[in-house]
C-alpha cells in the first residue's frame, strides 16, 4: 500500500502558489485563459489571478497563507476587492493554505 498523494501547499514558495492557482482556473474551473495579475510590489487590490471564461465571465483569484481562516478574515478580502480600485467586478475566489 502506498501513501496518498499530497500536496503539501504550505511548503510551496508563493510564487509557486500563485502558479498553481493559474493552472487550477484553467484545469478546474474550466477558465479557457488564466494569468498572474499586476507586477510584483504593484497594488493589486487583493487580486493574484484572473480567470477568463467562455461566456466572458471573469473570476479572480486571491491567494493567501493562514494558519486558520476566519469569517473576519474573509469578510476583510471581500472588503478589499470590493473597495479596491481595480475594474474586475465578478467573482471573488479567496485560496488559502
Amino acid at each position: 500500500m502506498t501513501a496518498p498523494l499530497l500536496l503539501q501547499v504550505e511548503q510551496l514558495s508563493w510564487e509557486s502558489l500563485e502558479h498553481l492557482i493559474v493552472a487550477l482556473a484553467r484545469e478546474v474551473e474550466g477558465a479557457v485563459r488564466s494569468r498572474l495579475y499586476g507586477r510584483n510590489g504593484q497594488k493589486q487590490h487583493g487580486i493574484d489571478v484572473v480567470g477568463y471564461f467562455d461566456d466572458g465571465s471573469l473570476t479572480v483569484y486571491q491567494a493567501k497563507w493562514w494558519q486558520s481562516f476566519t469569517a473576519d478574515a474573509l469578510s476583510d478580502a471581500v472588503r478589499m476587492y470590493v473597495e479596491g480600485t481595480r475594474p474586475l467586478r465578478h467573482s471573488l475566489v479567496r485560496c488559502t493554505t
